[in-house]
């Protein structure tokens, strides 16, 4: 028997933050195969970038594998350094030392790069570097989208609520941006120290937006599980 086609996407991710106390975290999830594409940023508070950019992965990761649960090939295309290098270089060593580094030193952010590994254990990751303003159109679109939100998020919030902005939310509403506020969100789960009850309010805040989606053809044939 023939065996399917494995879901296979493209990830681009961005982080931005402000003066004014706020931060963002931007991603564009792409189907290959279904050229289905899906454009989330987050309002968040103010954090080191790595942090921001970091939770832009997350975001995009927690919508795949709501999508495709186990199996699918993701390709992440991400433009902080750092953040790839924990990614590809150090995270299962972190692992293996309790979250310490070469020097004994604690890793930065523990709670997201376990959440990080929650997210990716069931799926086959590749990542790459895509330098920030090099004219990539993906990357140009996180970092507007980003810096849109770190400086506005919450006037948009204030007059739109958790919803579709920009003129394409009229015009195209399946190519608009999808601003969520996940403030009070990473704030509790910071104070508790719980990667899997991040990886849980995540999965639930984004399950509603991927239902109601307008593109009806939004991965048809996991339509059931999304919905289940």
């Amino acid at each position: 028997m023939e065996q399917p086609t494995p879901y296979q996407f493209q990830l681009w991710t961005d982080g931005s933050v402000s003066a004014n106390k706020n931060a963002s975290a931007a991603c564009i999830v792409k189907e290959i195969n279904l050229k289905t594409r899906l454009k989330v940023v987050g309002l968040i508070n103010q954090c080191p970038p790595s942090e921001a950019e970091l939770l832009g992965g997350i975001l995009g990761l927690t919508i795949i594998t709501q999508l495709c649960p186990k199996g699918a090939q993701v390709e992440w295309h991400c433009d902080n350094l750092p953040v790839l290098q924990g990614a590809t270089v150090y995270l299962e060593k972190w692992q293996k030392h309790n979250w310490t580094k070469n020097d004994n030193s604690k890793v930065n952010s523990k709670l997201l790069w376990e959440t990080f590994t929650i997210l990716t254990k069931d799926i086959d990751l590749r990542a790459e570097h895509s330098p920030g303003h090099s004219g990539i159109p993906e990357n140009e679109t996180c970092d507007k989208a980003c810096r849109w939100v770190s400086q506005d998020g919450e006037k948009l919030l204030k007059k739109f609520g958790e919803s579709r902005i920009g003129r394409q939310a009229i015009l195209n509403p399946q190519q608009a941006w999808t601003l969520f506020d996940l403030r009070e969100i990473i704030k509790e789960v910071k104070s508790s120290h719980q990667a899997e009850k991040l990886y849980t309010l995540l999965t639930l805040k984004l399950k509603g937006f991927l239902i109601s989606h307008p593109d009806k053809k939004l991965f048809p044939a996991l339509r059931e599980t999304i919905e289940s």
